[in-house]
């Protein structure tokens, strides 16, 4: 932000009057609720959630490795903000080269991330849900699946 307010104020901008310059805000990355995974017999996995006011017509139906990277992705802890945690770059590349006989498992996971982010663009979603940080990692802007004690085990018997 006070980068480009010295821009605006240097007058690299022609025509920008500095008082009437516009604010950021920051973006509003859309939010996966009410997610489902299941996979099918075949060895797809079909998903379906809601994206604020987007409502999944038909699931979401994925070849066997990107359907479980990406309910690898959303089975993680979750996070501080409410959305599934972060899982670690590391843990994504030990799940990659699990279920690839890759011999290059960081170039085969950026592949897989950038097909993850085509099909949802392909369903008219953002493709900002598959989130990448360099300090914590990658994630699937969904919201903390709510678990059960009996689906944790915890339930009395």
């Amino acid at each position: 932000m006070e980068l480009v307010t010295r821009i605006i104020n240097a007058g690299l901008i022609p025509g920008l009057d500095p008082l009437s310059a516009p604010t950021l805000r920051p973006i509003r990355t859309p939010v996966a609720r009410d997610f489902d995974a299941r996979q099918c017999g075949d060895g797809y996995y079909e998903f379906t959630f809601r994206v604020d006011f987007f409502v999944t017509k038909k699931p979401l139906r994925l070849v066997p490795q990107l359907g479980g990277l990406l309910n690898f992705l959303t089975l993680g802890a979750p996070g501080r903000d409410g959305l599934v945690g972060w899982r670690t770059e590391q843990e994504v590349l030990d799940y990659v080269a699990g279920i690839s006989s890759t011999r290059k498992p960081r170039k085969y996971t950026n592949e897989l991330i950038y097909r993850l982010r085509q099909a949802l663009a392909d369903m008219g979603l953002e493709m900002a849900m598959i989130q990448r940080n360099r300090a914590l990692g990658i994630r699937f802007a969904s919201e903390s699946p709510k678990r059960s004690a009996d689906s944790l085990g915890l339930a009395v018997r």
